[in-house]
C-alpha cells in the first residue's frame, strides 16, 4: 500500500463523491482537493447546500483548519494519513 505523500497529493483528483452501498447508493461524503485555495469550492456548498450531503475539503499547503456552513477546510496530509490508519486498523483496502 502507497504511503500518502505530497506527490500522492498533486496526483490526486480535484473532487469525488463517495456512494453507499445498496441498489439506490446516495453520496455519503463529497471531498474537493486543492493545492493550497483555503477558500470553499462553491460548488462543495452547492451541492452540501442542495442535497446535504457532508463535504470537506482537503487542502495540501494549509495553515489553519477551519468549518464555513458545516463544511471542514482541513489539511489534505493529515486528513488522508487517518483515513489509511482506519482501513489498516479494520483490514480494508477499500
Amino acid at each position: 500500500m502507497e504511503e500518502f505523500s505530497e506527490g500522492s497529493l498533486r496526483r490526486a483528483p480535484q473532487a469525488f463523491a463517495h456512494l453507499g452501498d445498496g441498489q439506490r447508493a446516495r453520496p455519503t461524503l463529497m471531498i474537493e482537493v486543492k493545492t493550497s485555495d483555503r477558500e470553499l469550492a462553491p460548488g462543495l456548498v452547492f451541492f452540501h447546500d442542495r442535497y446535504a450531503i457532508p463535504g470537506v475539503q482537503l487542502v495540501g499547503d494549509l495553515r489553519v483548519e477551519s468549518e464555513h456552513k458545516g463544511l471542514a477546510v482541513l489539511r489534505a496530509l493529515d486528513w488522508l494519513k487517518q483515513l489509511d490508519r482506519q482501513h489498516v486498523n479494520r483490514g480494508s483496502c477499500r
